[in-house]
């Protein structure tokens, strides 16, 4: 093995340890940032509503979309082949950028510094970013006539444990890919049938 790839292999943990402790200890004590129209000392609740349309008759988010990764995670995990190597879907995909989209640092720095540049725009920029970023609650705001929102989900360690909230946390899960479209239901049905007879799918 060549030096530069031991030091790399040594700093490589290291670094994503710093990283992951960082947002623990830092995010939930961060102070939020002025959001533009808010006086001081309105409360959060002002900006949880920020950039959504509202009204008496909007429709109640329909979370039947999607599932969190918790669910996935319960029998994809622990898996090992004969010769003992770990393979387990949910251990390496929480450790991918598509994991932890919602929780990138830069990410939401970038997003808030766009809707301070460009106050007017703030639902838009939220509603465009939220869409990549954090697609399973962007999809569910949007089916509620509603549009994205970034911030009203931040911070991710807040201690909401809301289902929105940890949807908007799982950033790209599992049921974001990995749904049965119609096109392909029958041929999945067959495929998958005694499971569906015996699970009454």
């Amino acid at each position: 093995m060549t030096m530069k790839k031991r030091s790399l292999r040594r700093a490589l943990p290291v670094t994503s340890v710093v990283w992951v402790v960082s947002l623990f200890l830092l995010a939930p004590g961060t102070p939020k940032a002025a959001v533009p129209g808010q006086t001081a000392g309105a409360p959060a609740s002002a900006e949880r509503g920020a950039g959504t349309r509202t009204s008496k008759k909007a429709k109640h988010p329909d979370l039947s979309l999607f599932t969190h990764s918790e669910n996935c995670v319960a029998c994809h995990n622990n898996l090992t082949t004969p010769a003992g190597e770990d393979v387990s879907i949910g251990s390496t995909w929480r450790s991918t950028m598509m994991a932890n989209s919602s929780r990138d640092p830069y990410w939401q720095a970038a997003v808030r510094r766009e809707t301070i540049d460009h106050p007017t725009h703030s639902a838009a920029i939220q509603d465009e970013c939220a869409a990549c970023h954090m697609p399973m609650t962007t999809r569910i705001e949007r089916a509620a006539g509603g549009t994205g929102q970034v911030f009203a989900h931040l911070p991710i360690a807040n201690g909401d444990d809301s289902e929105m909230h940890r949807l908007a946390a799982d950033s790209i899960s599992c049921t974001v890919c990995h749904q049965i479209a119609p096109d392909t239901q029958s041929e999945m049905r067959r495929r998958w049938a005694p499971f569906f007879e015996t699970y009454g799918y």
